[in-house]
């Protein structure tokens, strides 16, 4: 089995790079203000190829002009390299996905993930005053991940959801929708704490209030609210490993990723590494990622002031 490991998490003023062969940054998040602040200072210190990738939803893979890569691929060195860099601040789910799956097949052998933090995401102050802007727009059509396909709506099965809270009420009110999910929902809300940007919290917690308020109101055994890092990778891991080995082997779980994006990254590694476990042992997933692939909004985060540092995240396989 190929398991992920969060070899290093580091505050880093400077962002040259001896060891990254290419540079990755989203399409989709191009245009929002810290990736492109990133991507600028980034390219400046680096004389690497820049890729510009996108997830195509219907096809299950990452594309830009010239390749299309899917969780299975081969020879993803000559695209990629051995070692990309990747501006996590532009990459969302869908290519992370793909992204880390090749990882654990080692097809690369590691990959620097680059964030800034905004000074603010648009309108996330508090204060009755306050004007928000969305900070995406979803159609609410909730897929899964490929390699992720797994059924939860059958008699009996002991199903438990994860949604990992964000600004976006709206996005998560949709997944009532999905036809997917067995009547016996046991449901648990998890909030970044410590959170990545000044009053991500206390917008999550104001913007979700009836969602929260509804499911401690479900008095079931499992906890309703979890709180979980939004500032290390690692630790979201660690955090959900931990509640799954208390957890009977037989159960289900469907996570929906939207917090931090630094949070999701750790999501993500615990998704794949039980993947592993799963197919080690020829089970079908155990555990789920459903996502709605919005667009984002590019005014949803401002950069005010120049960065005193950026985090970098150093992912490998064992």
């Amino acid at each position: 089995m190929s398991f992920l490991v969060v070899k290093s998490a580091e505050r880093v003023s400077n962002l040259h790079s001896e060891k990254s062969s290419v540079y990755i940054s989203g399409k989709d998040f191009s245009s929002c203000k810290r990736s492109e602040y990133l991507n600028e200072k980034f390219n400046t210190a680096n004389k690497i190829d820049n890729i510009q990738i996108s997830y195509n939803v219907d096809n299950q893979a990452i594309y830009n002009g010239s390749f299309s890569l899917y969780a299975n691929s081969s020879n993803v060195g000559s695209k990629l390299g051995k070692n990309p860099a990747v501006n996590l601040s532009s990459i969302d789910v869908g290519e992370l996905w793909i992204l880390l799956r090749l990882l654990s097949r080692k097809e690369i052998s590691g990959i620097d993930f680059f964030y800034l933090v905004p000074d603010s995401y648009g309108g996330s102050d508090v204060g009755k005053n306050v004007v928000r802007n969305e900070v995406s727009i979803s159609a609410g059509r909730w897929r899964g991940l490929p390699g992720l396909v797994t059924a939860w709506n059958i008699d009996d099965v002991d199903f438990r959801q994860f949604s990992f809270l964000g600004f976006d009420v709206h996005r998560l009110g949709s997944i009532d929708s999905y036809e997917g999910f067995p009547d016996n929902l046991k449901r648990t809300y998890i909030l970044a704490d410590p959170p990545t940007a000044p009053y991500w919290l206390e917008r999550s917690l104001r913007d979700n209030h009836e969602l929260i308020i509804e499911v401690l109101q479900d008095r079931l055994p499992e906890t309703p609210i979890e709180r979980m890092a939004g500032m290390c990778p690692a630790t979201t891991n660690s955090q959900l490993h931990h509640i799954r080995a208390k957890a009977p082997s037989s159960q289900r779980w469907c996570l929906l990723p939207l917090g931090p994006k630094i949070q999701t990254l750790g999501a993500i590694v615990f998704t794949s590494n039980q993947l592993e476990i799963d197919n080690k042992n020829n089970n079908e997933p155990t555990v789920g990622m459903l996502y709605d692939f919005p667009k984002p909004n590019k005014d949803m985060t401002v950069i005010q002031n120049p960065p005193k540092f950026y985090w970098k995240f150093r992912i490998e396989v064992i």
